[in-house]
């Protein structure tokens, strides 16, 4: 339990602390976690497309692949060819998503650095 005298506080520790600063303080650290909720959030957006990129391109691949191998008679042919193909093109399509996303960051924070002057 605090109580408060002329705009200060003093703390159950017994401090004595102005309301304003205990105001200042809240605020910075509310700006520090907001930053860090916000690029926690885009890793774990990034991490989901990627898998979610993954998952689709290299399983449709190969479900197309041994579709085809049973539709024509092959034995793993187009399984094996289109599951190479569905890698590459996931591989090519994760560093188009991971250079893209540090393209917007980099811009996000040029664009934050020339508001200030």
């Amino acid at each position: 339990m605090s109580s408060s005298f002329c705009g200060a506080i003093i703390s159950p520790q017994g401090f004595f602390v102005d309301q304003h600063m205990v105001n200042v303080v809240d605020k910075i650290a509310l700006r520090r976690y907001r930053h860090v909720d916000k690029n926690l959030l885009q890793y774990f957006r990034l991490i989901g497309e990627v898998g979610f990129t993954l998952c689709l391109i290299i399983g449709g691949s190969l479900l197309l692949g041994i579709f085809l191998d049973r539709k024509l008679g092959t034995r793993a042919v187009f399984s094996i060819v289109l599951g190479i193909m569905g890698v590459v093109a996931a591989f090519v399509r994760i560093t188009t998503l991971v250079t893209s996303d540090q393209e917007k960051e980099k811009e996000t924070k040029n664009n934050g650095e020339g508001s200030d002057n």
